[in-house]
């Protein structure tokens, strides 16, 4: 089944006549109106796909990405802009991302559809479900800055014991306990990280095609992950090679990959959620 008409649910009620065909990618769509959050009864329960999909996903992110590379290239730069100002003041980033995933994924299913978008999509989370991005962006701050308060406490009282050992413990390994304490942190940190980037990853296109509430939208995320956790796992195998080779030409390769990765989570989320002849 083509994605047009397994996609034909969730831009319900979009008149053909309303597409446009303009070659011109940063031309706001006449249809652009017209995009509906889908009801509830597109949305299906998560569930459990093949482990070789996780590395399906990247390559249908690509095949996404080729279908307007110009379009990408503009929408990347404005989200490199966007993420830098906000990493001037600390945790906002986390604030604004969900707002501006739940844009870009409205960018990718128009290109899936309709074979083209707007720069305007890019901020559909400004427009439409915008209190429940935000909740979900002010969750990830909660649970980001407790984490690293907890870091900072346990790191300094780890350096604070090393500083204090004479030369004589260190050279006797009492060192080495401070430093299993250090490594045990990193450890934790990532531990709790991982529920959070699981229960994130989903949340702003249950949201924003679906008006899922937040914290059901991150519950339904994480289980989304938890049942797929061997292709998330293919996918990062997939995805780390693919990080470094981009970073070779003065990381101009990310240009091409941010948005691979973008049109990735899309992707996954048709695979999970979206059921062919539905």
């Amino acid at each position: 089944m083509t994605s047009e008409a397994l996609h034909g649910r969730i831009l319900k009620n979009q008149k053909e006549d309303t597409v446009q065909t303009d070659e011109n990618p940063y031309k706001t769509p006449e249809s652009y109106d017209a995009l509906q959050t889908p009801s509830s009864s597109t949305l299906y329960p998560p569930r459990t796909v093949g482990a070789g999909r996780g590395i399906s996903w990247l390559g249908e992110g690509y095949t996404l990405y080729r279908k307007s590379p110009l379009a990408w290239l503009g929408l990347t730069i404005i989200w490199l802009v966007l993420m830098g100002m906000s990493w001037m003041i600390p945790l906002a980033n986390n604030l604004v991302q969900p707002l501006l995933l739940a844009g870009i994924a409205t960018a990718c299913l128009r290109l899936d559809t309709a074979h083209h978008f707007s720069m305007e999509d890019l901020f559909v989370g400004f427009k439409q479900q915008t209190g429940s991005l935000v909740l979900v962006g002010a969750i990830s701050v909660s649970a980001s800055l407790v984490i690293i308060i907890a870091a900072f406490l346990m790191g300094l009282s780890s350096v604070l014991s090393m500083a204090e050992m004479s030369k004589e413990a260190i050279a006797g390994g009492a060192a080495e306990g401070a430093i299993l304490t250090l490594l045990t942190l990193l450890l934790v940190a990532v531990t709790i990280m991982t529920p959070l980037a699981m229960a994130m990853w989903f949340s702003p296109l249950l949201i924003i095609f679906h008006k899922v509430p937040a914290l059901e939208a991150m519950k339904l995320s994480f289980n989304a992950c938890l049942y797929n956790m061997i292709p998330f796992l293919f996918y990062a195998l997939a995805a780390i090679p693919l990080l470094i080779l981009a970073a070779i030409p003065a990381f101009l390769g990310y240009l091409i990959l941010i948005p691979v990765l973008f049109a990735s989570i899309y992707t996954s989320y048709k695979d999970i959620f979206l059921r062919e002849g539905s």
